[in-house]
């Protein structure tokens, strides 16, 4: 591929366009590369609007369009131009705008209607609620569904905030690769059940030390082991949803989508109270040890 990008966590395979579009969060800038690897579109929008990401870190394609991460709780539309239309909040600080006030999503994917993800919703009171699958429809600004729990331990929970996401969305289902102590996968929708897809060697779960905060050789490798089987969760049928599994003319783009996007990459620092309405919630399983498997938005 011609080089341009200097890290980025997931590129999405546009399939009616015969091109891959990667968000790059340390060049500030989105890519869109051709079939041959060249660049074609270089976007930045560094400004601090409601159309602008400064920080781009996600790129999914939904209904026919682009959606690019300018931070957690706020999302960017773009046409098949690649001109910003909208945005879509995960966060709502007026009463009137939506019954809750923050959505925090430890893993997520983008699926035909909804954006869907496992993680916690802040109401208007502040209250969180309870580890859920959620969806927020296109269509319906500040309306939240909940599609069924999430019972995790500690270690579950540790597992959904650190790389890659653990979700899939594929036509009208969702499901959540369990990285509960007997791995599976969950099917969210109608009707809802659990999936046999691992032989019975593969079932107990790993250890789950953090992706990128593994401290010895022997705990970053298991942790890539770990993501490897992540990789089998995503919707390969999906034409929009994923970078290509065959490599085009000897490249592709592996789809790793974590908050992590977002984090200073360079090391990795102890969790400390949230700062902002949209920085996240301090408190969770990797608050125990280090603000690893969470974003820290970089100033």
């Amino acid at each position: 591929m011609e080089p341009g990008p200097v890290w980025v966590a997931q590129a999405t395979w546009d399939l009616r366009e015969q091109q891959l579009v990667a968000a790059d969060p340390d060049a500030g800038a989105v890519f869109v590369f051709d079939s041959n690897g060249r660049i074609v579109r270089r976007l930045e929008r560094p400004g601090q609007g409601s159309l602008d990401f400064p920080r781009p870190a996600y790129s999914f394609v939904a209904e026919n369009r682009y959606l690019i991460g300018a931070r957690p709780t706020r999302w960017v539309r773009l046409n098949e131009r690649f001109a910003p239309v909208n945005s879509m909040l995960l966060e709502w600080e007026e009463p009137g705008a939506s019954d809750y006030r923050q959505l925090d999503l430890f893993s997520f994917d983008a699926g035909e209607t909804k954006f869907v993800g496992v993680g916690v919703v802040q109401s208007q009171d502040e209250s969180w609620s309870e580890t859920a699958m959620l969806a927020v429809p296109y269509r319906s600004p500040g309306v939240l569904e909940n599609l069924g729990p999430v019972e995790a331990d500690s270690d579950e929970l540790a597992a959904y905030r650190s790389s890659p996401s653990k979700v899939a969305a594929c036509g009208g289902q969702v499901y959540l690769l369990r990285m509960s102590a007997r791995l599976a996968i969950e099917r969210f929708g109608d009707p809802p059940g659990t999936l046999r897809s691992f032989p019975e060697e593969f079932r107990p779960r790993p250890a789950l030390p953090m992706l990128f905060c593994g401290p010895s050789v022997p705990e970053r490798a298991a942790a890539k082991s770990v993501a490897s089987v992540s990789k089998t969760a995503g919707c390969c049928s999906s034409p929009t949803s994923r970078a290509p599994t065959a490599a085009t003319n000897g490249w592709s783009i592996p789809s790793i989508r974590s908050p992590m996007a977002w984090a200073r990459r360079s090391s990795c620092r102890p969790a400390r109270r949230r700062s902002s309405s949209w920085q996240g919630r301090s408190a969770g399983p990797c608050s125990r040890r280090v603000r690893c498997g969470k974003w820290e938005i970089s100033p």
